[in-house]
């Protein structure tokens, strides 16, 4: 590992990619912490820290942000009644590279920019129509999905809204990192130019290991 200090923050809707991209630097050094376990959706893992997690949920409920898709406009000024970076050392402890993933990061930017001035923002993509089938064929939002009158609808303006919070980070002063997900799987070398761009040291072997396109979800 070439970095001796670093902080990554994994920002994109949910089945663009994001638990591909955290596992891939989780298995080359980063630190994730105690993460939510994979299932049958992704059966290496969702690599999100519970811990975190839980942080989240309450800064998104200080600010009356329940759901990403219900979100018609974001508070002009995000509230909170802690230090999010003394918050969110305390979990990390002693892990100098370590990565948070979470979509509803993309909500709260303001805060983790102000706090985390020196992390790396890695931003998933993949194309929008795959991400809405991936939701509708995913358990839980098939679940979630069901409550709603027009489900695609409702997948597309959350969809559309968290591109748009991508593009937000895009335009502000903070290092960031776009990644197409569907190449990680199909090319080793954007894979690899990747990893290092993040200031890592690739490894084809963990790499093969990992990465298994046949578990790439649809």
């Amino acid at each position: 590992m070439k970095n001796k200090e670093q902080i990554y923050f994994i920002a994109g809707c949910p089945r663009s990619g994001t638990s591909l991209i955290a596992g891939l630097l989780a298995k080359h050094g980063v630190c994730v912490g105690n993460t939510t376990p994979g299932d049958k959706h992704n059966e290496k893992g969702y690599f999100e820290n519970k811990e975190i997690g839980r942080i989240i949920k309450e800064i998104m409920r200080q600010n009356e942000m329940k759901k990403r898709s219900d979100i018609k406009n974001i508070p002009k000024k995000l509230k909170i009644d802690f230090n999010l970076r003394e918050a969110f050392l305390k979990i990390v402890k002693d892990n100098k590279v370590w990565l948070f993933k979470d979509s509803k990061i993309l909500f709260l930017f303001p805060l983790f920019k102000k706090a985390f001035p020196e992390a790396i923002w890695i931003l998933p993509y993949r194309d929008i129509n795959k991400i809405i089938r991936s939701l509708q064929n995913h358990t839980t939002w098939q679940k979630r999905l069901s409550r709603v009158k027009r489900p695609k609808k409702y997948c597309q303006e959350m969809v559309l809204k968290l591109v748009a919070l991508q593009d937000r980070i895009r335009s502000n002063t903070v290092n960031y990192i776009d990644i197409n997900s569907h190449t990680i799987v199909q090319d080793t070398n954007k894979a690899k130019k990747f990893i290092e761009n993040c200031g890592l040291e690739f490894s084809e072997e963990i790499y093969n290991e990992f990465v298994s396109p046949e578990l790439w979800h649809v």
